[in-house]
């Protein structure tokens, strides 16, 4: 073993699959054996010397409270370590980031508290990473917020964390000059910084789906926003505050479809008439048009607080959420891709954890809340065309996580499941087709026939007089001969 397995643990990652014991207990075999763990988890986990009495819920140190608070989360802890009355290092499993769309949001602050726990205490913490569950922004979130890395061959340094001298009042470029010069020992990166404008933007990439990617991990005082698009459209700044779309001479529902018109645009921005056709498009007079614009634009950057999370370029016009903001939409895309992967290696009980996880985070129709004049724009279909995909997404896990329960055998759980996606689309062919299957398992076979008609109706509602091949046959199939 190289000298990397001397180095200190203090605020530890451990990233792995869960089910390869031995890599897990090889890892956590580095820490100290002369002072005791505490498992923080509902879940069982392949550690030898865990005891009951030395493992805690989620819920008793707050990690299952909406909103979360990881202020209180970071006094339990701190609290059961010293209820100890000996020197305890702390082990955290953090799938507890599924169980809520507030952990989603909050996540990538956990190694900023394990930074300060540590610092606290003086003991190691780990924080277990079950990459076969958890989705790409949070092992990201593991990759930037973390001191050290541990597994079997060692604890290695982690090239992108930062010390808490150079996350206060430095620019990005300090920040990645001092991480040149520790991986290149002759980067001279105190010079290299130069004498420029150490507050003008480096690069921002908001995007649509997908939140821009970060060198350094996020701190408790950066300003960050978190945005939910599914069911109303709402932004919380800080300790679960709200925007306030009711700013005094604005226009509140235009203001906030010009956001959400400006979110889905993402790196690409619009051009100011492009933007003005979107909130006007009755209107002739391109002067009057251009003069509500200005006003517009000026009542969104007040809305949201600063000017420069709404730039221009020329005449285009683009939004920059703050780095680090979290939108829904990015982890539910995630999420199903996830499931999908896990489900076809026949992890099923992790697929179900997962996509419980993306039906919590699909509260309602893309941008709900957003006027119909907005969203059936005449100049560009920019809304609908996502509203149905990310529906039928929706659709698709409720189906998916109806079979999954079906096939362990928890029937009634499997068939409200069928239902919230029926309650979306009464029509739902594959929903129809999983509810049946469930029915007949139980051999409630005048259930299916039920089943059966309710979807024919719901056919006959949309014109349609004749189901498809594959149901006709499937229910075919199902019905006992006479």
């Amino acid at each position: 073993m190289d000298n990397q397995a001397f180095l200190t643990i203090n605020n530890a990652a451990l990233i792995c699959d869960i089910a390869d014991t031995c890599f897990l207990a090889s890892a956590l075999s580095l820490l100290s054996n002369k002072q005791p763990l505490l498992l923080v988890s509902d879940n069982k986990l392949p550690i030898s010397n865990i005891t009951p009495s030395r493992q805690i819920n989620f819920s008793n140190v707050g990690l299952e409270t909406v909103p979360l608070n990881l202020g209180s989360i970071r006094q339990h802890l701190y609290c059961e370590l010293q209820k100890t009355g000996e020197s305890a290092q702390l082990v955290v499993d953090m799938s507890w980031g599924l169980s809520s769309v507030s952990a989603f949001a909050n996540f990538d602050l956990w190694g900023m508290l394990c930074d300060q726990l540590s610092d606290e205490t003086g003991q190691a913490i780990v924080s277990i990473y079950n990459r076969d569950i958890l989705i790409e922004d949070q092992l990201l979130a593991a990759m930037r917020g973390h001191r050290e890395f541990i597994s079997p061959a060692g604890v290695h340094e982690n090239p992108f964390w930062l010390p808490p001298n150079l996350l206060q009042r430095t620019s990005l470029m300090q920040q990645i000059d001092f991480q040149l010069g520790r991986i290149m020992p002759d980067y001279d990166y105190q010079s290299a910084a130069g004498e420029g404008d150490q507050n003008a933007a480096s690069g921002a990439n908001p995007e649509w789906i997908r939140p821009p990617r970060r060198v350094r991990p996020l701190r408790g005082a950066d300003v960050r926003w978190k945005i939910r698009c599914f069911g109303q459209l709402r932004i919380y700044i800080a300790n679960g505050q709200l925007i306030n779309w009711q700013i005094p001479g604005s226009a509140p529902k235009k203001t906030r479809a010009l956001f959400a018109y400006l979110l889905q645009r993402g790196e690409k921005g619009a051009s100011a008439e492009r933007i003005a056709e979107f909130l006007w498009p009755q209107e002739d007079n391109e002067d009057t048009k251009r003069s509500r614009l200005h006003h517009c634009i000026a009542m969104l950057r007040k809305t949201l607080g600063h000017k420069d999370y709404l730039q221009r370029t020329g005449d285009y016009y683009q939004l920059i959420p703050p780095p680090g903001s979290w939108i829904d939409v990015a982890n539910f895309e995630q999420l199903c891709r996830q499931s999908k992967v896990m489900t076809s290696e026949g992890h099923n009980d992790n697929a179900l954890n997962v996509l419980r996880a993306a039906e919590r985070l699909y509260t309602g129709d893309l941008f709900e809340d957003l006027l119909p004049e907005y969203v059936e724009s005449e100049m560009e279909d920019w809304c609908l065309p996502q509203r149905q995909w990310f529906r039928e997404m929706a659709m698709k896990v409720h189906r998916d996580l109806a079979e999954l329960l079906r096939l362990n055998g928890q029937f009634k759980e499997a068939m409200v499941s069928c239902r919230k996606a029926l309650e979306m689309d009464a029509a739902c062919e594959m929903a129809h087709v999983e509810a049946m299957k469930i029915l007949h398992v139980q051999s409630r076979f005048d259930a299916v026939e039920r089943q059966y008609r309710q979807y024919l109706a719901a056919l006959s509602k949309l014109g349609v007089h004749e189901a498809s091949p594959k149901i006709r046959q499937l229910f075919a199939a199902m019905t006992p001969e006479a």
